[in-house]
Parts: C-alpha cells; structure tokens; sequence
C-alpha cells in the first residue's frame, strides 16, 4: 500500500486502486494523456496559470484512473498541508515520521508536459 494525496487529504492506495485527479494539462495534450493513463475524462474546462508557459491554451481536467496507470507521472506534495494530516502521521507513529513519509505522491499535481509537448 501507497500513501497519497488525493482531495487534500491522504489516502492509503493499491496498484488496483482508482483515484480522482484534477490536473492541468495543455488542451492538445487531453489526448495523449487519455491513451498513456486509459482514464475516463469527467469533466474539462479551461484555466489559466500564474506562470509563463509554451503551452498554448490550458484545460483543468479530471479524470478516474487506476492509481499503477498514472503514478509515474504524479509530483510529490508534502503532507503536513492535508486535512487529515495528524491521522496520517499516528498511523506512522509520532517518532517514525521523516521528511520522506511526509513528501509523498499527489494526485493534483503533475508536470505541464507530462504527456508530452503541445
């Protein structure tokens, strides 16, 4: 089992797990993304970002996904910013927990080229 980030709260997962994830993906990227994940698209709308990008127009795009199917492409979130946080961290014990058990894989956060470039 695999702690992650899901919702801002942390949730314990398998490889068979599905997840809900809210990600920002390039628009001509929505493609790429479907056939490299196999997700089911729930909803698509656009969104702007407070950064300079050659993406062209952004989409935030929420999908379901079998948690093996999408994992290498999550970026790590640190933990002490959930919602359940303290259930998290006493489930680890107060003494067992290191940066590397609060920095873990969220499932809202994933590079703007995962799936590849415009």
């Amino acid at each position: 089992m695999k702690a992650i980030i899901e919702n801002n709260k942390v949730r314990l997962v398998t490889e068979f797990s599905t997840v809900n994830c809210t990600i920002i993906v390039p628009f001509l990227n929505i493609e790429k993304m479907k056939q490299a994940t196999n997700c089911r698209i729930q909803k698509v709308e656009a969104t702007q970002v407070d950064f300079n990008h050659n993406a062209g127009k952004l989409a935030k795009v929420t999908i379901s996904v079998r948690f093996s199917q999408i994992e290498k492409y999550l970026n790590n979130s640190d933990a002490v910013y959930c919602e359940n946080k303290d259930e998290y961290f006493n489930l680890l014990g107060k003494g067992n927990v290191y940066y590397s058990n609060r920095n873990i894989l969220n499932c809202d956060k994933v590079r703007l080229y995962a799936f590849g470039f415009f």
